[in-house]
């Protein structure tokens, strides 16, 4: 299979319930498959607690709307996020579909 498309993604932080946005957490995302195994993206959070939205790799959104397709219709990639003073999260098997956000 081939990534030849683009899912955008943008992660926003909060504490409090959603309450407080949080500023500077570093955020890494990096491909768990063999098709994207390379690609890895770092982000800051804004005063918002919101990154910018970036792109990445993933299979044609024809997959996503064709029953039966033989190949998984998304990438999967792992967030990790950490900022001193909050516990630091792993978010795994995040998908990621072609031609959406």
């Amino acid at each position: 299979m081939t990534y030849d498309s683009l899912g955008n993604v943008r992660v926003k932080t909060y504490a409090a319930s959603r309450a407080l946005p949080i500023e500077g957490v570093a955020v890494k995302i990096y491909g768990t498959d063999e098709y994207n195994k390379d690609t890895v993206v770092s982000l800051i959070t804004d005063q918002n607690g919101i990154t910018e939205e970036i792109a990445l790799p993933a299979p044609s959104k024809i997959y996503s709307t064709s029953p039966g397709a033989p190949e998984s219709p998304y990438s999967v990639y792992t967030f990790e996020l950490a900022k001193e003073g909050f516990y630091s999260k792993v978010i795994s098997n995040v998908p990621i579909f072609g031609g959406t956000n």
